[in-house]
């Protein structure tokens, strides 16, 4: 295991963010809006609150996977890497009347993912005066130069999502310790913890309960675009796909085969110690944990998602 993955397995670590996503959303009917076209239920949430979405297409395919914060009287929503300018496409293509004020401050952010065993002292340090046990995943607190760092799901234990801005010092010195900068490694530690990427993972090929997106799905709230078809597929069991991971002495790509008949296709792959690591989206009768399946680019070995980290 080299430096970087050491210390994100037993420290922490950070990985920087190249062409983020950042929206910050006003006005009054900003929460209902995305209420309408996401999966999970926001319009409830207040300041200090969040958590997390997925926009969708009206047949129920993933646009991008958001959190969704309140400060104060804004919503910022942070999506992936180079979806900016498609999210505020999708989201003004429904806006006719509503009291919507959407700004793009991607630019001015310079977002830092900090995860590791270690990531929830050092966010203690920033926050001294928050109970960070009490944070929600997608909410937002502010540390002590007014950025804000917004809660993760766990890649390694704790993990967040800093955003700076022109006045803040606390990115800057967390970027300044550049021992700690795994951005080499993430998608090595993504695929560990099972989190989706746009383009292999997150695309409009796959609906949500497919990505493993279960949890960012209210099946009780109110209509929403796409709701019918996502809300119809887990009602009679018609999930045609999982996402798993798997290892491979190869590096896997293209079709999963059995008996020469396609059964999914791999989503992502990368080196990892002396042979590959991946996902792939497998039909759902054979998404078994240590099956060995075929792919056009050799062997895998299936997993359950998240792997250990080894």
């Amino acid at each position: 295991m080299n430096t970087a993955l050491n210390l994100c397995k037993n420290e922490w670590v950070y990985f920087q963010v190249s062409n983020p996503t950042v929206l910050k959303l006003q006005g009054e009917d900003a929460g209902s809006l995305i209420h309408r076209l996401s999966t999970n239920a926001v319009q409830q949430l207040s300041n200090g609150q969040g958590t997390l979405t997925v926009l969708v297409t009206e047949k129920g395919r993933i646009i991008d996977c958001v959190s969704y914060s309140v400060v104060d009287s804004a919503i910022y929503l942070v999506g992936s890497e180079g979806k900016a300018a498609e999210l505020i496409r999708w989201i003004k293509k429904y806006v006719i009347m509503e009291d919507v004020k959407i700004s793009n401050i991607s630019e001015s952010c310079s977002p830092l993912i900090v995860t590791g065993p270690h990531a929830a002292a050092l966010m203690e340090h920033y926050a001294p005066k928050t109970d960070l046990n009490n944070v929600a995943v997608g909410a937002a607190i502010t540390l002590s130069d007014g950025s804000l760092a917004i809660r993760y799901p766990a890649l390694v234990e704790t993990t967040w999502v800093l955003l700076g801005n022109e006045k803040s010092s606390i990115v800057g010195d967390i970027r300044a310790d550049e021992a700690r900068d795994a951005t080499d490694t993430y998608d090595v530690v993504r695929i560990h913890a099972g989190w989706g990427k746009s383009g292999h993972e997150w695309t409009d090929q796959f609906n949500p309960l497919e990505a493993g997106l279960v949890g960012w799905v209210d099946f009780t709230k109110g209509c929403y675009i796409g709701q019918e078809i996502v809300a119809r597929l887990d009602s009679y069991d018609k999930v045609k796909h999982r996402l798993m991971g798997f290892t491979s002495p190869t590096a896997a790509e293209g079709n999963v085969v059995l008996d020469g008949k396609p059964i999914g296709f791999v989503t992502s792959c990368v080196p990892f110690d002396d042979g590959f690591l991946g996902m792939a989206l497998v039909r759902t009768a054979h998404a078994v944990h240590q099956k060995s399946l075929e792919t056009e680019g050799g062997p895998i070995d299936l997993r359950m998602l998240p792997m250990e980290f080894a």
